[in-house]
């Protein structure tokens, strides 16, 4: 959110004594380990990855072009394959039912 990742801390005791309070730390992210965790999260939704959405969060352009081309790239293969539906090159892509199961290894060749 906004450029940092949040997470609650391990201390049980701490969040439940915590009197409402909420108990978490926040890490600040690099614009590219924040397009990572998009790319990453994005698809594992039924709406999948879009591209306008990575290009707010990637500022350059000619990053987010690079970056879009080898997403198109991976995509277009394991769209031959039945596991990836590319919406458009401008739009973006998601995973079919048969690509969710394998989700994993395709989310590592995409980021």
């Amino acid at each position: 959110m906004n450029g940092s990742r949040f997470h609650a801390e391990p201390d049980i005791r701490g969040y439940i004594n915590g009197g409402g309070q909420r108990i978490y730390d926040a890490v600040s992210m690099k614009p590219s380990e924040a397009a990572e965790e998009y790319i990453m999260l994005s698809l594992r939704t039924t709406e999948g990855l879009k591209f306008e959405k990575l290009a707010e969060i990637i500022c350059d352009r000619a990053e987010f072009e690079e970056k879009r081309i080898r997403i198109l790239l991976s995509a277009k293969k394991f769209a031959s394959l039945g596991l990836c539906a590319v919406c458009s090159a401008e739009d973006g892509i998601s995973f079919t039912p048969e690509g969710f199961f394998v989700s994993n290894s395709m989310i590592a060749e995409l980021i």
